[in-house]
């Protein structure tokens, strides 16, 4: 099965709050899970990425919602998300 990614909504932040926020997204994933809570966020070196919504415990461990399970993966739904915001050239 392939991976696709659709219906790309974005939201930029009104302001920047200095920690790489660029704005929130919301996709559909092969026609039938809706996504959302993924932040659009820009690394120190400039290079955007996606980070995706979780949890903190009160111990401070993050427990991810949703996830890719590898790096081709995860590589694979930044690429189409920034394609379809045309931003693809500044993916890392």
């Amino acid at each position: 099965m392939s991976l696709r990614i659709t219906d790309v909504r974005f939201t930029p932040t009104a302001t920047d709050a200095g920690d790489g926020l660029v704005g929130f997204l919301s996709m559909l994933v092969n026609d039938g899970l809706v996504v959302d809570g993924v932040t659009l966020r820009r690394s120190a070196e400039g290079e955007l990425y996606l980070s995706y919504p979780a949890r903190t415990d009160r111990n401070g461990t993050r427990h991810p919602y949703v996830r890719p399970r590898e790096e081709s993966l995860r590589v694979a739904i930044e690429r189409q998300v920034l394609d379809q915001l045309d931003l693809a050239r500044k993916c890392r």
